[in-house]
């Protein structure tokens, strides 16, 4: 998918498989070796996958977040140049055409001025709020997911503590 995007804005259900295949990957990965190292059974194991994904993409979409709230147009730049789309800029692109076209001609052509108007064009957009709803959205199912898949435990109150940490 990465070199398919090479140059331009993904779509949004583009940059939230992104999101997915990087941290949501990791975090599942995290979460089910240690439902193995503890020899949970694989309903557990299969839970805690599902956890992982769900706070992996959450913990992702608040880096994301964050990073648009407090980026310089360097910083931009330099995400730019690596076609390393953040989901904030994507969903702003949903929101404005524009945004995607001066992304694209940020990959081509670095500009601080362009990226500083980018930066400006984003967070008017309302994609921030956007963002922020998706991310609560994965930390709800994450969850959701302990709920339904773990029995109750002084561990399982952990793993909603830290997703309930995003919802706030």
């Amino acid at each position: 998918l990465r070199q398919k995007l090479a140059g331009r804005c993904p779509t949004v259900p583009e940059a939230l498989e992104l999101t997915e295949d990087r941290s949501g990957a990791i975090f599942s990965f995290a979460c089910r070796a240690g439902g193995r190292l503890a020899r949970a059974d694989r309903r557990v194991i299969s839970s805690l996958g599902r956890y992982g994904r769900h706070i992996g993409m959450a913990w992702q979409i608040a880096e994301d977040l964050a990073t648009i709230s407090g980026m310089s147009s360097e910083q931009l730049e330099d995400l730019a140049a690596n076609d390393r789309p953040n989901l904030v800029v994507c969903l702003g692109a949903e929101i404005d055409p524009g945004i995607a076209s001066d992304w694209t001609a940020l990959t081509r052509d670095p500009d601080p001025g362009r990226a500083e108007r980018l930066i400006e064009r984003v967070l008017a957009s309302g994609a921030v709020e956007r963002g922020r709803e998706r991310m609560h959205w994965e930390a709800w199912s994450a969850r959701k997911t302990l709920q339904t898949g773990l029995e109750p435990s002084p561990h399982r109150e952990v793993l909603d503590h830290i997703a309930g940490t995003l919802l706030t």
